[in-house]
Parts: structure tokens; C-alpha cells; sequence
């Protein structure tokens, strides 16, 4: 049995050693790039900042449904979260406006995550004067 497991791998390991050429012009006709995700394509973070325990009624829920969501906020500057903190009544606000306008089909939808995450941005950014958010992540979102 051992002997066979060996064969199979040896040949397998030929296989791809002969092939790896073709391997490599078969992925790149598919779009895969082998060198995505390596260092030379890192993202440059800013600062953060985290609005915790959001509580929010979806639209047409009649207050049976709930999402509960943290978000974290990026910036480039420390003076632009200094500044969200200041307005953090008005920011939280406006997030919770924003989102209790969506009914719950739409907050539940993995797909229109990102347009939920830009529509944020903007609402937030409307109440910034001294730059703005670049990034939005959900580290907490509880649709129940």
C-alpha cells in the first residue's frame, strides 16, 4: 500500500512539475493572479475609530426586528476622528436614520453590503469639515 501512495505521489509531483507552464497560462486566462495579496499590493491603513452598539428598527419591521451593528471608521488623519467624536450624537444619528430606512430584506442581503457601507460614509462625511472617512467596516452586525 505504502509503495502505491509513493507512485502516486511521485507521479503527481511529475505531473506538475512538466505542466506547471500550462498551469500558469490556464490560470491567467481565468483572471487568477498569482501575485495578488503579497506585499507589494498592501493596503495603507489610517486611524480607527469604533461607534459601538448601534440599535436600529428596520423599515416595515413594526419594531419586531432589530439590528445591532459596531462599526469602525477610518481616517487619514487623527483630526478628522477628533472631530467624528465632537459630533458623535449627530453621527449616530444619521447612522441610525440611514439604516432604519432599509427594510429588513435589504440589511440582510450580503450583496448590498458595500452600498450600505458607502451610504454611511456620505451621511458621515456630510457632518465632517476637517477631512474625511475613507473606510467603513461593520465589526458587529446582529440582524434579529
Amino acid at each position: 500500500m505504502i509503495p502505491l501512495v509513493c507512485a502516486m505521489i511521485g507521479a503527481g509531483a511529475y505531473l506538475a512539475v512538466m505542466h506547471y507552464p500550462t498551469l500558469v497560462q490556464a490560470t491567467a486566462a481565468l483572471g487568477y493572479d498569482p501575485t495578488a495579496g503579497h506585499d507589494s499590493d498592501q493596503i495603507e491603513y489610517g486611524v480607527f475609530l469604533e461607534l459601538e452598539n448601534l440599535v436600529v428598527n428596520p423599515a416595515a419591521s413594526e419594531g419586531r426586528r432589530y439590528l445591532m451593528v459596531s462599526l469602525g471608521l477610518e481616517a487619514e488623519r487623527q483630526a478628522v476622528l477628533d472631530e467624528t467624536e465632537s459630533r458623535d450624537v449627530v453621527i449616530r444619528d444619521k447612522i441610525i436614520r440611514t439604516l432604519s430606512a432599509r427594510p429588513v430584506e435589504e440589511l440582510s442581503d450580503i450583496t448590498l453590503r458595500e452600498e450600505i457601507k458607502e451610504d454611511l460614509i456620505e451621511e458621515i462625511n456630510s457632518v465632517l469639515r476637517r477631512g474625511e472617512i475613507q473606510r467603513l467596516y461593520f465589526t458587529q452586525y446582529v440582524l434579529q
